[in-house]
């Protein structure tokens, strides 16, 4: 992601300093910042709401956060999400000749999602829910991000896991 960040600023001619560090312990002063801005990353982590305190930490009064994610996994805890699924990944590998997740080994890649602490959560409701609790107000969910941001082949495959945006301010 860093790499790619490098290249997006020079393709751009700007400069920003970048670094790498862990989401659930930032190194920054307590409220260091007016905008937060986090993609596809909180359905991987351990605890996301250590992070979701970490950034309402960093974030400035007045400053904003916005989360982009998808709620990836849910098809593997409920039977009838499991049903619509297995149709669509049937419809998916017909149309595009691969699976929705392509994972190396698709059964390591289940279990292993499986296991991860988001895959069970109904979301966004659980971020809504978690940043209410922190104390961010103005939240709100933008369940329909996916129409504006993919493709309609992107919008099809993900059509199981639409992606969302969650926003709130400190």
């Amino acid at each position: 992601m860093i790499e790619f960040a490098r290249l997006n600023l020079a393709r751009e001619g700007a400069s920003a300093k970048l670094m790498t560090m862990d989401c659930q312990d930032l190194k920054f002063p307590d409220n260091s910042f007016d905008l937060l801005v986090c993609r596809n990353l909180t359905w991987t982590l351990d605890d996301p709401a250590r992070s979701y305190q970490e950034w309402h930490r960093v974030l400035r009064p007045g400053g904003r956060i916005l989360v982009f994610d998808a709620c990836w996994y849910l098809h593997l805890f409920d039977e009838n999400m499991k049903i619509a699924y297995e149709k669509k990944e049937k419809e998916i590998l017909e149309k595009y000749g691969y699976p929705v997740h392509r994972h190396k080994d698709q059964a390591e890649g289940e279990a292993l999602s499986r296991k991860l602490f988001m895959s069970d959560k109904v979301r966004p409701q659980w971020d809504l829910d978690l940043m209410l609790k922190l104390g961010f107000s103005k939240v709100f969910a933008d369940t329909s991000v996916g129409e504006r941001i993919l493709n309609e082949q992107q919008q099809d495959i993900n059509s199981m896991h639409p992606p969302f945006l969650v926003g709130g301010e400190k």
